[in-house]
């Protein structure tokens, strides 16, 4: 028997609910669909109820009701409790007492109770409905909470935002006054480049006016300076005729005499009056008999004898070696002129020639020096190496006047009137042995020695260092007369060639150094063997010399130039074409006159040679400023 539609619905049991939890949630058309099947079928089981007034979906709907939204599970079980027992339902919220009370007004209003069939179908719907409310507070709460969240979240954007925007102003604004800074600074940058500019144009505006000026000064000064080096090629010119004009007065062959102290005696002695005495403020000298009380009887001079000579320069004992050069320099410069000259030294054994050509090279201690052009020489220093020095100083003098030199030396000695290379090449496979060396006359007048080594010279070094490696193979030996006796004739010979670029002149000149071996008595040196066959070459290499002294001397057709070696090799030197001067060496000594009378005497008739005018080798003009060949 079913009860009313007022009565308290039916409890629902667990496995409704499980039934109706698995059934889901059905979609929402789904869910209108069964409400309008539902409702049809309770039109067709059921009777119409005596409702006053209210129409039967008002009915159904006030028996189901579906919560409002935002009910909760309270409101919802308060509902099922008032549909089982008929009473109605106490609001355990706002939603849920709405409910309450639209379903109490329905409830007055319906008056009845629902059939009883409806109860499992109102369960079910009311399941479904309340499940429906469920997933609907659920999504509510999902909502707000998403709506919570997403205020939050927008609060938060908005903090960034803002923060993110005052970021981008301050960020602004820093960049603004770095722009304004930038500007100012570029403003700064522009007035200072424009200043700069204006300075660089006005520098360059007196670079201008400077570089004119100093082209203009240029222009003068070439102009002065080739001037100047016209007057100096002109005095150049000049000092060489007046050089050679008076050489021309004194002759072909100047002699200047120098004597040797007397060597300190072996045993004491009372002092012995000199045997010389210099006159005519040092251009006389006169040997006198009278004081030669140390010679021996049988080789001592005639009583009360007196022999007197003229030179050109006489110097005493107290001479030094810069004495002897004040002599010799004058001849260096005609090397450089391009003229022959040759320098040599004549006098008997131990009178002193090898120290008065060579000397030493190289200063000891506790030995004064004088200043050289390039290097310092000991005051001891001879002839050639001071010759050697003003060549080479006044080489780097006339570069200035544009003159360029070059140099070329050699060094022989005659030894046994065979000639021998003192500067030999080093020994090769091919050639082991140095070649013999022959002496070759030239159409020219020259004479050259074939095979002999030439030795390329840039300074006053690379020419002491061949005389010292000269002098260790030179022939010498110890005689009665002298402990260190040359026993051949030595001679350096220096090749100079010169050329002036911008005048187109050449020269060519050579300077020889003949330092001779001793002429000597066989009888008093004490000589024999070797030692013998060496004195007698040197005595008729010398008596040769003597011959052609004469010859030239009286002016004779023929000179026997080539009577030995050592006066075929000396031919360039004492011919017309070259300036020659000796030094003859006498010893003081008066156990020496008899020697040095003969010396004097071959000194008296070689200052007496006039061969007539030297010549020059030089050309000039047209020729381009070529190196002239060396002569040989």
């Amino acid at each position: 028997m079913g009860k009313s539609v007022g009565s308290t619905p039916a409890r629902s049991t667990p496995s409704t609910r499980g039934r109706v939890a698995k059934q889901g949630r059905p979609p929402a058309g789904a869910a209108q669909g069964a409400s309008t099947l539902t409702r049809a079928k309770i039109d067709a089981a059921a009777p119409p109820l005596p409702l006053r007034g209210v129409s039967k979906p008002k009915r159904l709907a006030a028996t189901v009701s579906q919560p409002a939204p935002g009910a909760g599970a309270a409101d919802r079980r308060a509902r099922l409790a008032a549909a089982r027992t008929g009473a109605p339902p106490v609001a355990t919220s706002k939603a849920g007492s709405g409910l309450v009370k639209r379903a109490e007004v329905r409830t007055a209003t319906h008056g009845a109770s629902k059939p009883a069939a409806l109860d499992p179908e109102l369960e079910r719907l009311t399941a479904e409905l309340l499940a429906q409310a469920d997933d609907n507070a659920n999504l509510t709460r999902a909502v707000e909470e998403a709506n919570e969240r997403a205020a939050t979240a927008t609060s938060r954007a908005a903090a960034v935002s803002r923060a993110a925007t005052e970021q981008v102003a301050a960020f602004e604004a820093h960049i603004r006054a770095q722009q304004a800074a930038l500007a100012e600074q570029a403003a700064r940058a522009n007035a200072a480049l424009a200043e700069r500019a204006a300075e660089l144009t006005a520098a360059r505006a007196d670079a201008a006016a400077a570089r004119a000026a100093a082209d203009a000064a240029g222009r003068a000064h070439a102009d002065e300076l080739a001037s100047m080096r016209a007057e100096l090629l002109a005095g150049e010119r000049v000092r060489r005729e007046i050089h050679d004009q008076l050489h021309a007065l004194r002759g072909n062959i100047r002699v200047i005499c120098r004597l040797r102290p007397p060597a300190a005696p072996t045993q004491p002695r009372a002092p012995v009056p000199p045997i010389f005495k210099t006159l005519d403020a040092g251009r006389s000298l006169e040997l006198s008999s009278a004081n030669a009380g140390g010679a021996s009887k049988e080789n001592g001079p005639p009583a009360n004898a007196k022999w007197s000579f003229s030179f050109d320069r006489v110097l005493s004992e107290s001479a030094s070696q810069e004495d002897v050069f004040v002599e010799v320099a004058p001849l260096c410069q005609s090397a450089l002129d391009g003229f022959r000259v040759a320098i040599f030294a004549y006098g008997q054994t131990g009178s002193g020639k090898t120290h008065t050509m060579t000397g030493e090279l190289r200063a000891r201690r506790g030995v004064g020096v004088v200043a050289a052009p390039a290097l310092a020489l000991p005051c001891s220093a001879g002839v050639i190496p001071r010759s050697l020095a003003l060549l080479f100083a006044r080489a780097r003098q006339a570069r200035l006047a544009g003159w360029v030199y070059a140099f070329e030396a050699s060094l022989l000695e005659i030894y046994n009137d065979e000639i021998r290379d003192l500067l030999p090449a080093a020994p090769t496979a091919s050639a082991p042995a140095p070649p013999k060396l022959e002496l070759r006359h030239e159409r020219s007048g020259d004479v050259s020695v074939i095979g002999l080594t030439a030795h390329a010279v840039l300074g006053e070094e690379d020419a002491y260092a061949l005389l010292e490696r000269a002098a260790g193979a030179r022939a010498t030996a110890r005689t009665a007369c002298n402990e260190h006796s040359s026993r051949s004739h030595s001679v350096f010979v220096l090749r100079v060639a010169g050329t002036h670029a911008e005048s187109g002149e050449a020269a060519c000149g050579s300077l020889t150094l003949v330092d001779l071996a001793g002429s000597e008595r066989v009888k008093e040196s004490g000589v024999c063997g070797a030692r013998l066959k060496e004195a007698q070459q040197i005595n008729k290499s010398l008596s040769a010399l003597g011959d052609v002294i004469a010859a030239l001397a009286a002016k004779e057709r023929h000179v026997p130039f080539r009577n030995s070696k050592l006066t075929a090799l000396l031919q360039p030197s004492l011919g017309g074409s070259a300036k020659a001067l000796m030094v003859v060496n006498v010893a003081s000594d008066p156990s020496c006159w008899n020697e040095s009378l003969c010396s004097l005497r071959f000194a008296q008739k070689a200052s007496g040679v006039r061969s007539g005018a030297v010549c020059r080798s030089a050309s000039g003009g047209g020729g381009g400023g070529g190196v002239a060949p060396m002569p040989k």
